[in-house]
């Protein structure tokens, strides 16, 4: 990914006028509720790094009008607390509290230095991308079929990363303990601090479905993954992948390795994995197999992310500061046809409005002028997934009348049918 020029107070100023989804962005955060957006934490980064917390809006209008006159160059989106956080100094000290926020998840390439062997630090290719695209296989079904959310929300970060904002009722009102205890379920690996998987890391329980689910989403794409990254085809990272075999299978595979290294061109990184994989397999030993596959490929989790109620996370349609791309929300679906080098630039967006016809424009005001540009796909999925969500904020709000009516009708003599 190249890194873009700085960013213009005026080039953002148009951003945020003609294409920032200003509309659908308060529909998600106030779940139906002005209260639960005027209480909602952002933050704003601003130019020449003026960072800005503990800001809230009462209104759209509000919010938008912040937009167009501070032009942030990043926004963050914090907690739900009991009283607008701008008014915070009014109230007495204790009374100031995170209340409830969105479960999310933070992944980023930089944690997979230890295993992605084609870029490092903030550089980003085609081949570590796979990377990420495992990740969102994994945690995708994981997320829907292991704990039934619904209501997903995944976003690229705009460089080396994604999110993934957990939007249900349950996953917004859960304690820092339970965010705790979903993240342990998800972290199967550590995030690495050496360059190769070491021996020893704790693993789950090798029979648990989980876990056979993520060796199985990661075994469709791993020979790619091998392959690409060339991971084990030198003398130290063939020695890594031994380091992970039992005592049981080592010896024999010793003698596979010494072949390997006599003749390394005869023998490519995705034909030593297969001899290993297979090896392992035919001596009953799947579970082998299945824990090499989650120890190289599995998601790293950046856990205080998701741990902490009052963290603050990267918006979704933010312009990032160093490649210019936006941070466009994705299907989970279509994560194999997603490209971060895809992803529209503010500077593409500008000039794909500049080159719409005057009549065109007249035609399309601020709130439909995204479908003259890059962006228009991203915002109608976006705009998919906030109505999915008010649909069942408005069944879960019906239902909660419903139930309440009864009761009351309970107590004055009726009966609950």
């Amino acid at each position: 990914l190249t890194m873009c020029a700085e960013l213009l107070p005026e080039e953002l100023a148009t951003y945020y006028k003609r294409l920032y989804p200003t509309h659908l962005m308060v529909q998600w955060l106030s779940y139906r509720s002005p209260a639960y957006f005027a209480n909602r934490e952002f933050s704003m980064t601003l130019h020449d790094d003026i960072y800005l917390r503990f800001l809230s809006y009462n209104y759209e209008s509000e919010f938008r009008g912040a937009l167009l006159d501070r032009r942030p160059e990043k926004i963050d989106i914090g907690a739900v607390y009991s009283c607008r956080p701008r008014d915070r100094a009014t109230v007495s000290g204790g009374a100031f509290q995170a209340k409830e926020k969105e479960l999310v998840i933070d992944i980023d390439l930089t944690d997979y230095d230890g295993v992605r062997l084609c870029c490092s630090d903030a550089r980003v290719c085609s081949k570590c991308w796979l990377f990420m695209r495992i990740a969102v296989q994994v945690l995708d079904r994981a997320l829907r079929c292991d704990f039934g959310f619904r209501h997903l929300l995944w976003v690229y970060s705009g460089r080396r990363g994604i999110h993934c904002w957990i939007c249900d009722r349950t996953a917004r009102q859960l304690s820092a303990n339970a965010r705790t205890a979903v993240i342990e379920y998800l972290s199967l690996v550590r995030r690495p601090g050496d360059k190769q998987p070491q021996q020893g890391q704790q693993q789950p329980p090798k029979c648990h479905p989980s876990v056979a689910a993520a060796a199985d989403a990661i075994r469709r794409q791993f020979d790619d993954l091998v392959r690409q990254q060339d991971l084990f085809g030198t003398k130290d990272r063939t020695r890594a992948l031994l380091a992970q075999l039992p005592e049981d299978l080592r010896s024999v595979a010793d003698t596979a390795v010494a072949s390997w290294l006599a003749d390394p061109d005869a023998y490519p990184s995705l034909k030593r994995w297969k001899t290993i994989s297979k090896f392992a397999v035919s001596r009953g030993r799947q579970d082998v197999e299945q824990q090499l596959l989650i120890q190289y490929a599995y998601p790293r989790l950046d856990v205080g992310v998701s741990t902490g109620v009052n963290h603050l996370l990267k918006a979704p349609f933010c312009v990032h500061p160093k490649t210019g791309r936006i941070c466009v929300p994705f299907d989970p679906a279509a994560v194999d046809s997603f490209e971060p080098d895809s992803v529209p630039t503010l500077a593409q967006l500008l000039a794909e409005l500049s080159s719409a016809s005057a009549q065109q424009q007249q035609q399309k005001p601020h709130l439909m002028a995204y479908k003259s540009t890059s962006l228009k796909a991203s915002i109608e999925l976006f705009a998919k997934f906030v109505d999915s969500l008010r649909a069942d904020e408005a069944q879960a709000a019906d239902g909660a009348a419903a139930a309440g009516a009864a009761l009351r009708d309970a107590s004055n003599g009726g009966e609950i049918l």
